[in-house]
């Protein structure tokens, strides 16, 4: 039985990595939540684990700015490089002196540009270089580089530079905001966009194989297929038990609105990994969409 610590107490994908794992591989894993707020960390022997799943962080939208003191962008910087960045590097490091040899750190695909979102032929790979826009995107690139800092011949490191994630229990996020659309609309837009996504169950299973193999490297993990937002729409109007009706010929529009707006950019623009790039010869894939939707509602 492996040994897995899953930093970042009462997360969304923490839980669900946990509740897949321990359905679907019984026994394989023993798992326990390690909390990360007020300094708790800082008393736990890390020498129990075999390896850690490193889901802890925050996202400049859940910020209270009012209680932190935050008034611009550079103190909004300066609080996400201290959870996301510095943290992060701290909990680590304390865990390579308690003997663990592994880390699978949860970053994000806002490490790369994606203004160039609204052409179809944007697509990344591993030759993409990281250029990061946002606040969120830069502190998790600072902490991909302390961590790669730490590493050596007893100490691995795996990183994940995560795009949308969905599954159970998803309550805040892109998924979440379809979610509720859906309820409420009766048509959308027919687009041709395309997206990389991930289901929380593709993802517990790679977290999986990078723990018991404590494979090092950077991962660009997805679902086996992109998805269209419209699709998505109706996959989960239909999950739902109720019908959308999609309207064509609002594509350029929608093209267009994608170039010039933020939120329009998020719903109608294109983001999606390279297929060869994805490591989809690992066999963590076991979930199409259509299903993945099915088992999140």
């Amino acid at each position: 039985m492996s040994r897995l610590g899953i930093v970042g107490a009462g997360s969304f994908i923490g839980v669900a990595v946990e509740a897949h794992l321990q359905a679907e591989r019984p026994g394989a894993f023993e798992i326990t939540h390690i909390e990360t707020r007020d300094g708790a960390w800082r008393g736990t022997d890390f020498s129990c684990y075999d390896s850690l799943f490193y889901v802890a962080g925050v996202v400049p939208w859940a910020l209270d700015r009012k209680g932190l003191g935050i008034s611009s962008e550079a103190d909004e910087q300066t609080y996400l490089n201290a959870v996301n960045a510095d943290l992060t590097y701290q909990i680590a490091k304390k865990a390579k002196a308690d003997g663990v040899s592994h880390v699978a750190f949860l970053s994000t695909s806002d490490v790369y540009a994606k203004r160039d979102s609204a052409d179809p032929r944007c697509v990344v790979d591993m030759r993409t270089e990281p250029e990061p826009q946002s606040t969120y995107g830069k502190s998790k690139l600072k902490a991909e580089g302390m961590l790669r800092e730490l590493e050596s011949t007893d100490f691995s490191v795996a990183v994940l530079r995560l795009p949308m994630v969905y599954g159970p229990n998803c309550t805040k996020g892109s998924f979440a905001s379809l979610v509720k659309l859906c309820a409420k609309v009766p048509t959308f837009p027919n687009v041709s966009n395309a997206r990389s996504t991930l289901f929380t169950g593709n993802l517990a299973e790679l977290a999986a194989l990078l723990a018991l193999s404590k494979a090092s490297g950077t991962y660009l993990p997805q679902d086996p297929a992109w998805a269209s937002t419209s699709e998505l729409v109706r996959l989960i109007c239909a999950a739902q038990g109720k019908r959308v009706r999609l309207v064509g010929g609002l594509s350029g529009l929608c093209s267009f609105m994608a170039r010039h707006n933020e939120t329009a950019r998020k719903v109608f623009g294109n983001f999606r990994y390279d297929h060869d790039a994805s490591g989809e010869e690992l066999g963590y894939q076991r979930f199409n969409l259509e299903e993945a939707i099915e088992l999140s509602l």
